[in-house]
């Protein structure tokens, strides 16, 4: 059915010596070229277990839209999560979009995810979950909502010196939950050290998104599966494009309520003027320049 109805390589299956089915790798054209064109080059990886008597192992490869959408890139089943089967995905997915410059993959920590990723994308910078640091913190050093809501925030500033209060904060609170946190390297999930551009995409949860939009059919052969994969996707970009067509603005309707928002919020705000086209605002104890050069 991909084959039939998509140009381009958009699969790949792979058997052992014996011609017994290991891997496989598929995704549709017209999502690689909305990828390549359009979409902001982060892209949130996963995997889900299918339910099948072989318990077959689904991989994930989503992105974001402009209207914070899930935004699917490519597929993949295996027999398990290892080293190999990552690669053999990465690889492939890899073939498909080629270099993206800062190019950022956002999953878990696990071992064989960050090895895969830094050998088949070595240009890319790998960003750690948010949401599954946020978990792990929480189990080791106990379910405490102001230590979440501070870590939540500890995430989201921009500034150095506003990162730095929060994690002070969050010192104060649980000295244990912030050297755990530090250990995996600001870099990797907070927004005021990121050596790239992330946006809002802090974790791989539109993977695990993806995976409950295809929940019911998880217990089904792998055919069965990829066709509800195929169904799912084509009723998704029908009723967005469908969407998209009554649109009076060239803005998604996510971007155009998130700019209204924050041009009320900008009313507040003091500016002082420095020369021609930049100025100094000022946000309570908090000040930047504005250069519309």
């Amino acid at each position: 059915m991909f084959e039939q109805t998509n140009s381009g390589p958009i699969t790949d299956l792979h058997t052992d010596s014996a011609n017994r089915f290991m891997y496989m790798f598929f995704c549709l054209k017209t999502c690689i070229d909305g990828f390549l064109s359009s979409i902001r080059p982060v892209i949130a990886i996963d995997v889900t277990f299918l339910k099948d008597p072989h318990t077959w192992v689904l991989f994930v490869a989503m992105c974001m839209d402009g209207n914070d959408q899930i935004f699917p890139l490519a597929f993949g089943v295996g027999d398990s999560e290892t080293n190999e089967a990552w690669e053999w995905f990465l690889t492939r997915l890899h073939r498909v979009v080629g270099e993206i410059d800062d190019l950022v993959i956002v999953s878990d920590r696990k071992n064989s995810i960050i090895t895969c990723v830094e050998k088949v994308f070595p240009n890319s910078f790998h960003g750690a979950c948010a949401v599954h640091l946020e978990r792990n913190m929480l189990g080791r050093c106990g379910n405490n909502k102001i230590l979440k809501d501070i870590f939540r925030k500890t995430i989201k500033v921009y500034q150095v010196n506003q990162f730095t209060r929060c994690m002070e904060q969050l010192a104060n609170i649980n000295s244990q939950a912030a050297m755990y946190i530090t250990d995996f390297g600001f870099e990797r999930w907070a927004r005021a050290y990121r050596p790239r551009k992330r946006y809002n995409l802090t974790s791989s949860n539109i993977a695990e998104a993806m995976n409950n939009a295809i929940k019911a059919c998880r217990e089904l052969p792998i055919t069965r599966v990829i066709d509800c994969i195929r169904w799912v996707l084509q009723r998704w970009f029908y009723y967005r494009r469908t969407s998209a067509g009554k649109l009076k603005s060239t803005l998604t309707t996510k971007v155009d309520v998130n700019i209204g928002v924050k041009d009320a919020k900008a009313r507040y705000l003091t500016v002082y003027p420095i020369i021609y086209y930049s100025f100094l605002v000022k946000d309570g104890d908090l000040d930047g320049i504005v250069d519309l050069t």
